[in-house]
């Protein structure tokens, strides 16, 4: 993967002292063996596998684990009344994958029934041998784990389908433009977890900061990367500049937080 050569070159040729990232999980868990050998703290911001949680001695996050969204939309898809749920999901991405397990456990757990299980390759663009597969299943309810242009596509194409099927996302993937762009008026109704933004003077400070600079609301995952860098700095300026001061200032503070995503 490109994470790891990147990250060997920052520890051997920049002799960094800690990284913040990378995004996505499964390049985070190819990294960290380099990492936690060379007692180098990561930061994460946007890796949401619960396969990092307690992964190694010197990784750290900012958002909270898949996990945790996938048995949200389980249970509410249940509770809804949905009893029969197809899952298509991008296999090349550990925290989909584990978000993908979650949340068919979460709903056959509940009395749900799974009946249909799909997959695609992170570059795919067609997904109608998939859909027309979950068409068939008589599902009522199709879980989807893919990244916001992807989602996108799936749910065009499933409705040129004349699928009307309820689509729910188990990631946070729709709070992005390109989305709707892709999506357009296909991409109504669909359901999706969202992050809670915390009502505390911290929060409310970065986002008006945030819109005064970029003119826009506060993205996705926006806010954990503040905190993330947040966090560094003030791990640094509490207990040196070494991997080990930094990692002893991170836990140090980290509990006791109160940042732009939350505590």
């Amino acid at each position: 993967m490109l994470g790891v050569g990147a990250v060997q070159k920052l520890i051997t040729i920049d002799k960094v002292s800690a990284i913040y990232g990378p995004l996505c999980s499964s390049e985070a868990l190819s990294v960290l063996p380099i990492t936690e050998a060379a007692g180098i703290p990561v930061v994460l911001s946007g890796a949401s596998s619960k396969t990092l949680t307690g992964a190694g001695n010197y990784v750290f996050r900012t958002i909270a684990s898949d996990s945790v969204r996938a048995y949200a939309v389980a249970n509410y898809a249940y509770v809804k009344g949905f009893r029969k749920a197809a899952f298509v999901f991008d296999n090349s991405q550990d925290a989909i994958i584990q978000g993908k397990n979650d949340a068919q456990e979460t709903f056959v757990g509940a009395g749900g029934e799974s009946v249909s299980e799909e997959s695609f390759g992170g570059k795919d663009v067609d997904f109608k041998a998939q859909l027309s597969k979950i068409k068939s299943s008589g599902a009522d309810v199709v879980f989807v784990g893919a990244f916001p242009k992807t989602l996108a596509l799936i749910i065009k194409q499933a409705r040129e389908m004349k699928m009307s099927t309820q689509f729910i996302s188990f990631d946070a993937s729709v709070d992005v433009k390109e989305f709707f762009v892709i999506g357009g008026s296909n991409v109504e109704g669909v359901i999706a977890p969202a992050m809670v933004k915390p009502n505390t003077e911290e929060a409310k400070s970065f986002e008006t900061r945030y819109k005064a600079r970029f003119g826009v609301d506060a993205t996705i995952y926006a806010a954990e990367g503040y905190d993330a860098m947040a966090l560094l700095l003030k791990a640094i300026q509490k207990e040196g500049l070494r991997g080990d001061q930094i990692k002893a200032g991170l836990l140090k503070i980290g509990n006791n937080y109160q940042g732009a995503s939350g505590i």
